[in-house]
């Protein structure tokens, strides 16, 4: 009777087997670099939600002012504190000399450049997305450089 009893066991467990397995296979993902709108021409900018046409003078290196929250903490030349709130000085910028002429006083000391500097580019913005795995397989834009990715189910994968 034991015996009977074990191959029952085991016969309720090969569908759960299946099912495992079946959960761990392979799934797909939208995948890709940094969608960053000083990538895309200015013809193209504004299909982008979040970017917008420039020429304009954007901030290159961390994007901290917005989260200062007082006058006191939006430090220059960094930062500019304009209509009630703190913002990236290279946004306040319209001339393309000044704006390329302006960066921080601090150098990078692994690679020699300034910790921030503010560039001319034909985009600004913040994309609403800015990463390609925020996009939903089926709407992976390829146009931004995602690309779908075949993905292990796998913890280690």
């Amino acid at each position: 009777m034991p015996m009977t009893l074990r191959r029952f066991d085991l016969r309720l467990l090969l569908p759960a087997a299946v099912l495992l397995l079946h959960a761990c296979s392979n799934k797909q993902k939208c995948d890709g670099p940094a969608i960053v709108c000083s990538d895309f021409t200015q013809s193209f900018c504004a299909s982008v939600p979040g970017c917008r046409a420039g020429p304009g003078c954007a901030l290159f290196g961390s994007h901290d002012c917005e989260q200062r929250t007082s006058a006191d903490q939006c430090l220059e030349p960094k930062c500019s504190w304009v209509n009630g709130s703190c913002t990236a000085h290279c946004d306040t910028i319209s001339d393309m000399s000044q704006c390329t002429a302006c960066h921080s006083s601090e150098t990078d000391l692994g690679g020699g450049g300034y910790v921030w500097s503010c560039f001319w580019t034909d985009c600004l913005g913040t994309p609403e997305k800015p990463l390609c795995d925020q996009y939903p397989v089926d709407m992976c834009p390829a146009d931004l450089g995602c690309t779908v990715k075949e993905v292990s189910g796998w913890p280690d994968g």
